[in-house]
């Protein structure tokens, strides 16, 4: 988080020019993107309305975007299947009628022709940070709010839905950490993936760490191990009489009604099942994602897992 009096003080330090509109906070982030140094980079073709448009509806054809991850692979983050609907046309009434992201600038200029809409008034390519994950923090020592991480460990609670349909766990890492992780509505089927973790899966999870409630939101989570899954087929057998044992109540353990002998909630004879879930990363539909955050289509050698149904 960055102050625009501190922004200010380091510009005039360097004997920069600035112009201020509107309150003038767009200096912040003018200045981070002058003084960006990427590690990985990403283009984005930025396409811009016709002035008497602004504010109203926009007229790009839905089939042209849907078309484009098959016929530009180098794109990312165009349409979402799972809402049915571009994700390249923004809905504020700004100036841009869409913008289509990808790894190679010539691709997108010829993407960007295949795109039937309204008319075109002029473009322009940028170098972005979007889809790179460049805002993660992945060797850290104590967690700050409104920072995003990189944290590996074990699911230690069972994923829970609370009011409002998002799904929360807890995470025990390293350094004595446990932190509760979310999947919030938003994030759609990727609450699915979630809410089958249980506790003893290993994952790495990547997002922003809330201040209040102290939360990490989950914006992509690799699978790492799995716990065995199992299950109760039966009540234990008394060892002292032979007869089936009574549940004291969650995790009260078990009790003989002949003897009074009691057993451990350990002792009932359990069975393996099959996990839902697989190793691999996974993460939220298209129109769920941060712009920073970056696609499984752009790492390497890491595809994306499925539910078993």
């Amino acid at each position: 988080m960055v102050d625009k009096s501190d922004v200010i003080q380091e510009l005039q330090g360097v004997g920069a020019s600035t112009l201020e509109l509107c309150g003038g906070r767009g200096i912040i982030g003018a200045a981070a993107a002058m003084a960006w140094k990427p590690q990985d980079r990403t283009y984005e073709v930025l396409v811009y309305r016709s002035k008497g448009r602004w504010g109203t509806e926009r007229k790009v054809n839905a089939d042209d975007v849907a078309a484009l991850d098959r016929r530009f692979p180098s794109t990312f983050n165009n349409f979402d299947p799972f809402t049915n609907r571009p994700a390249i046309v923004p809905h504020s009434p700004c100036p841009v009628l869409f913008g289509i992201r990808g790894d190679e600038p010539d691709e997108l200029v010829e993407a960007m022709a295949t795109v039937r809409s309204e008319e075109k008034d002029r473009w322009l390519l940028l170098i972005s940070n979007q889809g790179t994950d460049d805002h993660i923090i992945r060797r850290w020592k104590t967690l700050s709010p409104n920072r995003s991480y990189q944290i590996t460990g074990k699911v230690v609670s069972k994923p829970r839905t609370i009011a409002g349909g998002h799904v929360i766990f807890r995470l025990s890492a390293k350094k004595r950490l446990e932190l509760d992780c979310a999947a919030y509505e938003p994030s759609k089927s990727f609450r699915h993936v979630v809410r089958n973790l249980v506790p003893g899966d290993k994952v790495t999870v990547l997002g922003e760490l809330r201040e209040e409630p102290r939360t990490l939101n989950i914006e992509k989570m690799h699978v790492l191990e799995l716990a065995e899954g199992q299950r109760k087929v039966a009540n234990p057998v008394c060892q002292a009489c032979g007869k089936s044992m009574q549940s004291m109540g969650a995790k009260g353990g078990y009790r003989c009604r002949k003897c009074g002998a009691k057993a451990s909630e350990s002792s009932a004879p359990r069975e393996p099942v099959s996990r839902a879930l697989r190793p691999g990363w996974y993460e939220p539909p298209v129109c769920s994602r941060r712009h920073i955050s970056k696609p499984l289509k752009r790492m390497p050698n890491n595809q994306s897992s499925s539910i078993v149904e």
